[in-house]
């Protein structure tokens, strides 16, 4: 939004040194007009121009970074994000960058970091895909520490959300995980082995050095939870 505001703000400055220098040559109006037109769209073309290129050069390297955390290369891409971090302005580009910093928190299990950063966007305007992969990041954090209720919470409340995900490749195995837990700190332990069972039969999914440790995590809490059943 600041950025939009800059760029209107040089349009209006604009107008005042066209309108200067009208007066000063004594052009008549309508030629005025025109070139004034003319320049502003200039102007804000380029300016939007600027500003898109701006974005596209950070999720570039955004994008760059993402291989280290599938690859389990977690304080380097820790590392990586924080430098991009601080290098960025902007409040979508700040935002986003939160969110991939935070995942790379949850993965290095410094979750009370992760959830920090989280909840601190809990208290901004997202949509889209950020808005899906904010609610399952903060989901999967409260789990993970066992606020459970906090967790559940933010679970049923994130409906609308998470049956979006399912429909997004990249949110789909996160979402298998919030639900796992879910079925685990309701007692839904069928459901839950069910989802673990399903899960290591996708290798491509089981096998990733990310997910691993998540899915056995999540194996051995639901065999605790099956052995304080019998007992």
């Amino acid at each position: 939004m600041k950025r939009v505001l800059r760029i209107f703000a040089i349009g209006i400055l604009l107008g005042v040194v066209m309108a200067v220098i009208q007066q000063s040559l004594a052009i008549d109006s309508r030629s005025f007009l025109r070139w004034y037109w003319a320049a502003a769209a200039v102007v804000l073309i380029g300016a939007f121009a600027v500003n898109l290129l701006y974005t596209r050069r950070y999720l570039n390297k955004m994008r760059q970074a993402m291989p280290l955390l599938e690859e389990n290369r977690t304080d380097a891409y820790i590392n990586a994000v924080e430098e991009l971090f601080h290098q960025v302005r902007g409040r979508y580009l700040k935002n986003l960058f939160r969110l991939n910093l935070a995942a790379g928190y949850l993965q290095a299990r410094r979750f009370d970091q992760a959830i920090d950063l989280l909840e601190t966007l809990s208290q901004q305007p997202l949509s889209g895909t950020v808005k899906i992969a904010h609610r399952l990041n903060l989901c999967f954090g409260y789990f993970r520490i066992g606020r459970y209720e906090d967790a559940l919470e933010l679970y049923y409340a994130s409906q609308k959300e998470f049956e979006r995900a399912r429909k997004v490749p990249s949110c789909r195995s996160t979402l298998d995980i919030i639900e796992t837990f879910a079925d685990i700190a309701e007692g839904r332990y069928d459901d839950a082995k069910a989802r673990l069972d399903g899960a290591r039969a996708q290798s491509d999914t089981w096998n990733t050095p990310r997910a691993q440790s998540v899915y056995y995590y999540l194996q051995t809490l639901l065999e605790q939870q099956l052995n304080n059943q019998d007992d």
